[in-house]
């Protein structure tokens, strides 16, 4: 590919104003006619998949009858879609009617339970998810609007999409996430890995929130038969993920609900539980906590080994060189990695020895 010559981009005195706003506008009814056929695609979609519940329970099946169809409409990234959906009625024996007796009528939109789409949703979960990365990312109000200008959503649809996130919910989850049976291993090990990041949210009048997520993920070594040369596998891994808003996560609360997690989930007899981490304090404190051993994670400990012996990433395309002591770092990281990898940590102290008086 050649290099892009800027002059081809500037007005000459012969130029139009108007050749520059035409390939604008091109461009934009493109982009407007892409996202016309999105929305008319997905009405399709929908109205035919409808069609199909019509057509299953038309003749009484399970109990359900027509009753009409309503219109309803949702918001995705590409605009607003339009669509009617069949209103079905069936007799349900366990409802409570208005003189207090049990049995009624009840309605529903099947596609609706099909699709799983909540009573009174109108941001498609597509566009929701996306909003919610969007937060997460730190983008303001006015960024996320603009990227998705073709949905028509408004500051006040972005700041609910946000306060919908329902964290204590989540956390709930992770919390009583539990195997029937512990996990029983030949590995004399349990791995417990520990890390957290806060993520900035921006809110009207420049205001930020600070959210916390601690993720500890565990694990008995690697699975030495579904893993390559080039990617490990973990054996018998399991996650824990707490979110909490505004940093307010108490250390002896997480402590219990993390020793908690490991006993529903491991059986821990004979086993010798390591903790890795980033070298934070925190983590350490977890540590001794449990009485565990600790040592930095593969990813911190490589990151410590390339400040003793730095050298420049150099990418495969590009046109500048290493120099000898560079090149010789390099060879002693790379050294260094695969010890790490195979976990044959004699070697690597063994390998040491000559650089601790060497200066390189």
């Amino acid at each position: 590919m050649g290099d892009i010559n800027f002059n081809d981009f500037l007005l000459s005195e012969n130029s139009s104003f108007s050749m520059v706003t035409k390939q604008i506008n091109d461009l934009a009814k493109i982009k407007d006619d892409f996202s016309e056929r999105m929305c008319n695609e997905i009405k399709r979609y929908y109205e035919e998949w409808d069609q199909k519940l019509r057509d299953k329970y038309s003749g009484g099946y399970n109990g359900y009858k027509l009753y009409g169809k309503r219109e309803v409409t949702t918001i995705t990234e590409w605009g607003h879609v339009t669509y009617k959906r069949t209103l079905f009625k069936c007799y349900d024996p366990n409802k409570l009617n208005k003189t207090g007796k049990y049995g009624g009528n009840r309605f529903v939109f099947l596609l609706d339970t099909e699709m799983d789409r909540k009573p009174y949703q109108r941001i498609h979960f597509d566009l929701y998810i996306k909003v919610l990365k969007e937060l997460d990312s730190g983008k303001r109000y006015r960024d996320i609007i603009d990227k998705y200008k073709d949905s028509k959503i408004s500051p006040m649809t972005v700041s609910n999409i946000f306060r919908s996130i329902d964290l204590a919910d989540i956390n709930e989850n992770f919390k009583h996430t539990a195997l029937h049976n512990k996990i029983k291993t030949d590995s004399k090990y349990v791995y417990l890995g520990l890390d957290d990041t806060f993520n900035k949210i921006f809110k009207r009048h420049k205001k930020i929130d600070k959210n916390m997520v601690r993720l500890a993920y565990l694990h008995t070594g690697i699975d030495w038969k579904k893993s390559s040369k080039k990617r490990h596998f973990l054996q018998n891994k399991r996650l824990l993920m707490v979110m909490s808003k505004n940093v307010n996560l108490k250390m002896k609360e997480y402590r219990q609900l993390l020793k908690k997690f490991i006993n529903n989930n491991y059986d821990l007899t004979d086993k010798q539980l390591i903790v890795m981490g980033d070298g934070a304090e925190w983590i350490k404190k977890i540590a001794k906590y449990f009485e565990s051993d600790y040592v930095l994670d593969e990813f911190h400990l490589m990151a410590k080994v390339h400040r003793c012996f730095n050298f420049r990433r150099l990418s495969k395309d590009s046109k500048k060189v290493l120099t000898i002591k560079e090149t010789q770092k390099k060879a002693i990281y790379q050294d260094l990695y695969a010890f790490v990898r195979k976990g044959e940590v004699d070697h690597i102290l063994d390998y040491l020895k000559p650089f601790l008086t060497k200066e390189m």
